[in-house]
């Protein structure tokens, strides 16, 4: 048997060489790496391609290359299939079987050389992952900062763990199912599978206690990948070579056996020595075509009229539908569809574990949305099975010698295809259906059902299919047409990434893509898609002009022949056709170009980021630093239309000088071009330069104004939505759910730093030095200005009249003054009865209003009628924060509280004085379960959040440096967290917390430039948020909530309504220790001033039944914590204080907890419980953030 297996593997060698597409899939696979690195690595402009990998990662670090080399081998597997599938089938597609296998030679060594061949080709091709990479990263035009010094072992290894492997488990499936098939078509669909089965594992769960279930489900291993790096800091990514360990490591072992047991399955197939009986295709086809020609009369066949053509066209049209519905492939590829789609709607839209209601938009998005990959598979697949069906089965001679048009063979074959996808997405809307109904949601909305899938999804696929029937028409190849096809598909997804990204020329660009929201209906993204849709469906025309010009017919294939063929079909009709469509394509496209180019800007990524370098390089040093005037009041007059997706405003802002000396000129940016705006002073002003290319003007007094005098300027805009952009569609303005901001249409005073290149890279691809997120906590500077209001305002007096649509409802910051209506129009007049931050918003809707008040203070809720789901529980919030924030921190400066619901366009919840904008999508269609343990209610939570801004924002506020967001997001944090304990109870915040200590450990590890204390953190998110959260949740478990609450309370007394200089966080952390027991001052400066983390464990216990009936366990426990430095490095650190262990039953029920002391080293503590503990835990609630909790717990 060994020497079967040499000479066969031998000979699969040899006969490959033979073949041209082993080179070029590694042309392409080193291609596509050389390009990715290159582009990773910084040599284009305008091109952001990184996977994920964040800035800080070297393009070359071990991580790196395994993460590039994973992602490669999920598209790797589109090449595994066919070269394994042929290597078995192409002696039976060839009918060379029967004399192959009659050969005295060993079934098993024959079809085990046969693997060994296919498995050594498979591994040469992805050599040019290696050699791409490597070549790639040593370029001249690479940013070599964004490279570390090259290791052998980093390109190598992954080939052990991940490429090798893939190649063998992905191999033996494609293998098993060629043997036993005998069809490429089969291992096709196998290979579609397989992708299938990445995307099943990816969203397998999104509960954080299964991520391991979801590692080891990914044959492919990306996610097992993930799973071990997931904590991993920018600094072990670099430099830390990936093993096989933990997760990796089962993933691998668990689908290598899954591998052999194809393997073996496939080898104990081939040796029965027995005929399978197979209904031949050929039958299928010859039978069927017998059918209908005896069930056609003759003489209508011989009429050659067009309403016999187009009967003609229908019938075959069903008849090439039949053909692929019944093919148990296509069912296959339709039921794992189906499965997927289950499945998906159970996971999607979770936030924090909870789930939302599954309102129809919801469900369209997570059915057509994730079975449209399974769309564009079988777009692609089943457009070369209905070409080449007729030349498989040996009956295209007698098909293409029939009186058949030559449109209609083809054309019929691509109606069929649309029909195909019709009938899926009409599966896909009853799928939605009846995920709804097993849910308990009958409100089904048919219309947007079918506005949805029919006129949205349906002429996208459309449009896709064509471009796909057209390469496989022109390759005249099934495999090269399979590989064009998806090599387009790659690319399109990818060259907006690359800088291409206008809508005129990226095929099919933008032709579906809508937000449906509740509030807005199909908003303003209609107009856009319905110009796009045509305008590439007329290029879909011309497609199929194209399709039946080079229709192939016959059996000379040559190029020159077929050329010759179109030429003569391009006559009468087809040349007619051709034209009208070319002319209405160019038309078309002239409008496209008129709505995005002329009527509204568009630039290249490119252009973008030049804006931003001009805008620094041309006024950063003249007027970063300059002192400048401050807006101390606001009055304005805005005036909304809904329906005409319009704003004007008259705003009079009034200017005092508070520098130190005279200024005498005023920096301004425009936030929309001039044309809609205009400028009018009190005193006279010149303009001094109009700067169109980044919308600044900057005016310069006749007379300065000097210090404590104040000018007054008045602005008007008159701006409207018009026409359509190329990248996006403005949605601020809507018809039901505008909301704008004093920065959306309003202009903004003095130089600001957020408009200049922010991202390293880019920088020092224009030669910029690398730029800190925010001022130091040192720059005296700086902190003359507050983070959330820029360089042009502190505390202002407010007072607007608003105006909107007579069935709608305006809201603004301040009491309700008046209300009227004036015709179509219902005004209202706000006005603040104290000074606020120059931070305000304007929203407008046909608004229900909820009502209810805490003591004197009015709430309410301004939502969109239908989702009264969490009103109740955003009530109750409102109260309970109110209650609990006016009592440990200080009194709510306010007499009104209100929510105001938008359009789920933006996800987020914003506090404004005494209004909260909220999204619908954040909190109005969540479906809390207060029975699952899981469930967390987000919509209490938020609410909490947004109201404790009321204080940590809007009565304390931090200057525009390092530490900010500390004294506003984590102290609102925290407030919340505490409001919701009190509310919900520890197990609770154990879920909860759970959740922000993933968030901030995964976040720190694509962190883009340096990971900052608590205490300095620049705006980032996973600090002042995730981490913010178990910080303060610590020093409340430590210190005690009464006392931290009392130092909180008087850093607020003490800062309350500050003017500049603005407050620090390193005045925050004085305060606190000035009023905390000293011994706490060591924990503070670990929590807030330094990165610590813990790697405490369990690594042992005993248990033991005492004569009384108690239970003594003894714990042999390691303690460990660590700092980390500036570089990202872990210092081991002194350890000496008390966490908590806690025990339950094996109902887990908590029978048990106390604090015990541990210090560095091993640490034996003994407790005794009164009933039998089924488990231990080290600090249960995880206030201790450690990367690995797994050890921190042992079942016993």
């Amino acid at each position: 048997m060994i020497r079967s297996i040499w000479s066969n593997f031998k000979f699969e060698l040899t006969s490959r060489k033979k073949f041209v597409a082993p080179y070029v899939y590694g042309f392409v696979i080193f291609a596509f790496m050389f390009f990715i690195v290159c582009s990773a690595g910084g040599a284009f402009k305008g091109v952001n391609i990184t996977f994920g990998l964040g800035q800080k990662v070297f393009v070359n670090s071990p991580y790196a290359i395994n993460l590039y080399y994973g992602l490669m081998s999920i598209f790797g597997v589109l090449i595994i299939a066919p070269i394994f599938g042929q290597a078995v089938c192409k002696d039976y597609e060839a009918k060379f079987d029967q004399i192959v296998l009659s050969a005295p030679v060993s079934r098993t060594g024959f079809y085990l050389g046969r693997f060994f061949g296919s498995t050594l080709v498979c591994t040469l091709i992805f050599l040019g992952l290696g050699i791409g990479h490597a070549l790639a990263s040593a370029m001249p035009f690479v940013q070599r900062s964004l490279f570390t010094a090259p290791s052998l072992n980093s390109y190598l290894l992954p080939y052990l763990t991940l490429i090798i492997p893939n190649i063998i488990i992905f191999g033996s499936i494609s293998f098993a199912v060629g043997t036993i098939s005998k069809k490429m078509s089969s291992v096709y669909i196998t290979s579609i599978l397989s992708f299938m089965g990445y995307l099943f594992a990816s969203t397998l769960t999104r509960d954080i206690e299964k991520k391991t279930l979801r590692a080891l489900a990914d044959p492919f291993g990306v996610n097992a990948l993930g799973r071990l790096t997931e904590y991993w800091s920018v600094a072990e990514k670099n430099s830390r070579l990936l093993s096989l360990t933990g997760p990796l490591l089962w993933n691998r072992v668990l689908w290598l056996g899954v591998s052999l047991v194809f393997l073996g399955v496939a080898l104990v197939y081939a040796q029965r020595d027995r005929k399978v009986k197979i209904k031949s295709e050929k039958k299928n086809i010859v039978h069927s075509a017998l059918s209908r020609k005896a069930s056609v009369d003759f003489s209508t066949c011989m009429s050659f009229d067009l309403r016999s053509r187009l009967k003609l066209f229908w019938s075959q049209v069903l008849f090439e539908a039949k053909g692929s519905v019944k093919n148990i492939y296509f069912l296959c590829l339709t039921f794992a569809g189906i499965l997927f789609v289950f499945f998906l709607s159970g996971q999607s839209g979770k936030i924090f574990g909870t789930e939302t209601y599954p309102i129809t938009y919801k469900i369209l998005e997570t059915t057509s949305g994730s079975f449209g990959t399974f769309l564009l598979i079988i777009i692609i697949f089943y457009t070369g099975e209905l070409i080449w069906r007729d030349r498989q089965s040996r009956l295209n001679q007698i098909i293409d010698a029939m009186p058949l048009p030559t449109w209609i063979m083809g054309l019929a074959k691509f109606a069929a295809l649309q029909l195909i996808i019709i009938a899926l997405l009409s599966i896909v809307g009853l799928c939605g259906i009846l995920i709804q109904t097993a849910e308990g949601y009958t409100h089904y909305e048919l219309v947007q059902v079918f506005r949805t899938l029919f006129t949205l999804e349906w002429p996208h696929y459309f449009i896709f299919s064509s471009l796909v029937f057209a390469i496989h028409t022109l390759v005249n190849d099934k495999v090269y047409g399979h590989g064009f096809s998806v090599i387009c598909l790659i690319g399109l997804i990818f060259l907006p990434s690359m800088g291409f990204d206008h809508v005129l020329y990226v095929f099919g660009a933008g032709d579906s893509h809508v937000e449906y929201s509740d509030m807005n209906g199909y908003g303003p993204f209609l107009a856009r898609i319905r110009a796009l849709q045509l305008y590439w469906g007329l290029a879909a025309g011309i497609l199929l002009n194209v399709v039946y010009l080079f229709w192939f017919r016959g059996v000379d294939d040559n190029w020159s022949v077929r050329v010759s063929e179109a030429k003569a079909r391009f006559v009468g009709p087809a040349r007619f056709v051709l034209y009208v469509l070319a002319l209405g394509f160019i038309a078309q496209g002239s409008y496209v170009f008129y709505n995005t180019n002329v009527v509204n800007e568009y630039h290249l990524p490119s252009q973008n980021e030049k804006n931003q370098l001009y805008y620094e390089t041309t006024f950063k040093h003249d007027y970063d630093q300059k002192p400048q005037l401050s807006i101390v009041a606001v009055h304005a007059d805005v005036d909304l239309y809904p329906k005409k997706l319009k704003v004007a405003a008259n705003f009079v802002y009034t200017f005092e000088n508070k520098t130190s000396g005279a200024v005498g000129e005023i920096f301004i940016k425009l936030p929309v071009r001039k044309k809609y705006v205009s400028f009018a002073f009190d005193r006279e002003a010149k303009l001094d330069r109009d700067d169109v290319q980044v919308d600044v003007q900057i005016y310069r007094f006749t007379s300065p104004v000097h210090v404590g005098e104040t000018v007054s300027l008045v602005y008007k805009v008159d701006y409207g939505y018009q026409g359509f952009q190329n990248d996006e569609t403005a949605t601020a303005l809507a018809g039901n759910g505008t909301f704008i901001n004093n920065s959306s249409y309003f202009p903004t005073f003095g130089y600001d730093e957020r408009g200049e290149l922010s991202s390293d890279k880019l920088r020092a691809q224009y030669g910029l030095k690398p730029k800190a997120r925010v001022a130091s906590i040192n720059d005296v500077n700086a902190r003359r200005w507050n983070y959330l209001t820029g360089h042009d305002a502190d505390w202002i007096d407010f007072e607007t009249t608003v105006s909107t649509d007579s069935d709608q409802i305006a809201i603004a910051p301040g009491y309700l003054q008046k209300e009227w209506v004036d015709g179509d129009r219902h005004f209202f007049h706000y006005k603040m009865d104290e000074k606020i931050l120059n931070f305000y918003s304007y929203l407008s809707a046909r608004y229900e209003v909820a009502r209810d008040h805490w003591n004197d203070v009015k709430i309410e809720i301004y939502y969109n009628k239908g989702h009264e789901y969490n009103l109740a529980s955003m009530m109750e919030a409102s109260k309970q924060g109110l209650s609990y924030f006016t009592e440990n921190f200080g009194p709510y400066q306010s007499k009104q509280f209100r929510i105001v619901e938008f359009p789920r366009y933006n996800t987020f919840a914003q506090s404004f004085p005494n209004t909260v904008p909220f999204s619908e999508a954040i909190g109005f269609i969540a479906k809390v379960d207060p029975k699952n343990p899981k469930d967390l209610d987000y919509p209490y939570y938020v609410t909490a959040h947004e109201l404790a801004h009321q204080w940590w924002g809007h009565q304390v506020v931090g200057a525009n440096v390092q530490g900010a967001t500390l004294l506003s997001e984590t102290l609102a944090q925290y407030s919340a967290l505490m409001v919701m304990e009190k509310k919900f109870g520890r197990e609770k915040m154990e879920r909860f917390l759970s959740e922000e200590r993933d968030g901030y450990l995964v976040a720190r590890s694509q962190e883009e430039k340096t990971e900052q204390p608590l205490v300095m953190n620049e705006n980032q998110q996973y600090i002042h948020y995730n981490k913010g959260s178990i910080v303060m949740f610590a020093l409340k478990e430590e210190i005690g909530e009464k006392s931290l609450n009392a130092a909180i309370r008087k850093f607020l007394e003490s800062y309350r309504y500050q003017k500049p200089p603005y407050v620090t966080s390193l005045d925050f952390v004085a305060t606190l220790k000035a009023n905390i027991d000293p011994k706490f001052h060591d924990l503070i400066d670990d929590m807030l001033t330094k990165i610590t983390f813990y790697d405490n464990r369990i690594e042992d216990h005993t248990v033991k039944s005492e004569a009384d009936g108690t239970y003594a366990v003894e714990l042999k426990i390691l303690g460990r914590k660590l700092y980390v430095d500036e570089h990202g490095d872990e210092i081991d650190a002194k350890m000496n204080q008390e966490f908590e262990i806690s025990a339950k039953d094996k109902d887990d029920k908590l029978i048990f907890a106390k604090r015990y002391p541990l210090v560095s080293g091993t640490n034996s503590i003994t407790i005794r419980t009164k009933e039998k503990p089924q488990s231990i835990s080290l600090d249960a609630l995880g206030i201790w953030i450690d990367r690995n909790r797994g050890d921190n717990k042992v079942t016993l």
